[in-house]
């Protein structure tokens, strides 16, 4: 089943949590950029599309060796039933204060139990690749620059002035969102301001000095509107002849537009969870993003899962 991404609408909540810089361990090149890691390989078996699931069950099943998607699964209330990872059950913390599918008051649930629930969840992306680009000795740029070519065209078409700055490499050895697309122009304008009081300025970089190297970081900063998205990038496995990598976004405000408006629009089908906890960018606050159902945006479609449909692959 599908509609327009156009109708997809986000509740959310918004409370405050303190940022903190964790220490690194530097890997740089000769002039000062942080170096793309090796591949993280999580799955190398076929991956094999079941017609008899919806097209959203198929692409979502594709992230499980790096275990995105556990828990989802087709329904025969396809754009109102809530998952719970953790049980594969219906969200029964909704129960008594979910009206028509949107999110209503607290009552006696504490933040943290929710919080409980959506951290563990992110939204992320499918991307393919010519089977025999990645080894494993291959480095994460096998796959990012490819990434960022595709991004960069969607850029230029859908908003004004953006482009991909280019692919950075987090300069923190205990981050798993090692790898950093890095964008120019109207796109950071609208994604920095995409879940923030317009009262707040836009803080497109905020945290950056943490995640990149000072070289990589004045590269950035010298472009216009300039952002950032980080993803944690993994190898899940073949199909069709075509190596499968896997990509969660991190959910912060700009990440979250950046799937909503980009990657599924590059021709990269992009999972959403009904639920999960999103970082304002611009001030720091946190955001417990909530949709009626999961589903998945791909070439400007949502698609939810549906027991009665019958797909097709990508």
């Amino acid at each position: 089943m599908k509609t327009s991404s156009r109708f997809v609408k986000a509740t959310i909540f918004s409370g405050v949590m303190a940022l903190t810089g964790c220490g690194s361990t530097p890997n740089l090149s000769a002039d000062g950029s942080a170096m793309p890691r090796n591949v993280d390989i999580a799955g190398s078996k076929e991956i094999v599309w079941d017609n008899s699931e919806s097209f959203a069950l198929n692409v979502s099943k594709m992230g499980r060796p790096a275990d995105l998607g556990i828990g989802l699964r087709d329904s025969d209330n396809p754009k109102g039933e809530k998952i719970d990872k953790e049980s594969n059950s219906l969200l029964s913390l909704y129960s008594g204060y979910v009206v028509g599918g949107v999110l209503g008051a607290f009552g006696s649930l504490s933040m943290d139990a929710l919080s409980a629930k959506a951290r563990t969840w992110k939204p992320y992306f499918i991307q393919t690749l010519e089977s025999g680009k990645i080894s494993r000795t291959s480095d994460a740029s096998s796959y990012m620059k490819p990434l960022a070519s595709k991004l960069d065209k969607v850029l230029a078409d859908k908003f004004n002035g953006s482009y991909v700055i280019d692919v950075f490499y987090n300069n923190r050895s205990n981050s798993s969102f090692s790898n950093i697309i890095a964008i120019s122009g109207e796109f950071c304008d609208l994604a920095a301001r995409y879940d923030t009081n317009e009262s707040i300025p836009s803080n497109p970089l905020r945290e950056l000095t943490f995640r990149v190297s000072p070289n990589d970081f004045d590269t950035i900063s010298q472009h216009p509107s300039s952002c950032y998205v980080s993803l944690e990038s993994k190898v899940v496995g073949e199909y069709n002849g075509r190596d499968v990598v896997s990509h969660k976004i991190s959910s912060t405000n700009i990440g979250v537009f950046f799937g909503l408006s980009l990657t599924g629009d590059a021709g990269m089908p992009t999972v959403f969870p009904n639920e999960f906890i999103g970082l304002n960018i611009n001030d720091g606050s946190t955001s417990v993003y909530t949709f009626n159902a999961p589903f998945v945006l791909y070439n400007q479609d949502s698609f939810y899962f549906d027991k009665s449909e019958k797909s097709k692959p990508f």
